[in-house]
């Protein structure tokens, strides 16, 4: 099985960083992964209308336009298997996430994200 994971982060270093931790999380437990990056939600939203089969989604809690919350409410909408991962280095996205009715996987602080790997 190869596990379809979406980033969404309007940071291209953070994302480029996540995605590093994905392959190496990946080569590391031998499972295969498609990592796809998107610069913002709306970049997201627009892919996702045409390939709803992600495994994962690690989203950006803040960014421009709509944020990782929204996205993740859009999704959740068609899709409630999806796992969701949000990413933040802000107290306000996480409380953001924690007062949601939203079912997430994991809130992952940016100054944790060493420990991705472990966690997926």
């Amino acid at each position: 099985m190869i596990y379809k994971i979406a980033v969404c982060d309007d940071s291209t270093t953070d994302a480029e960083y996540i995605t590093t931790l994905v392959n190496t999380w990946s080569a590391a437990s031998e499972k295969m992964v498609h990592t796809e990056t998107f610069p913002s939600a709306e970049a997201f939203l627009f892919r996702y209308g045409e390939e709803k089969d992600y495994h994962m989604l690690l989203l950006d809690i803040e960014m421009g336009g709509q944020n990782g919350v929204e996205l993740a409410r859009k999704v959740r909408e068609e899709n409630e298997s999806v796992q969701i991962v949000f990413i933040t280095g802000f107290q306000i996205g996480r409380a953001h996430v924690c007062s949601s009715d939203l079912p997430v996987f994991r809130i992952l602080w940016r100054k944790d994200m060493r420990c991705l790997p472990c966690t997926i």
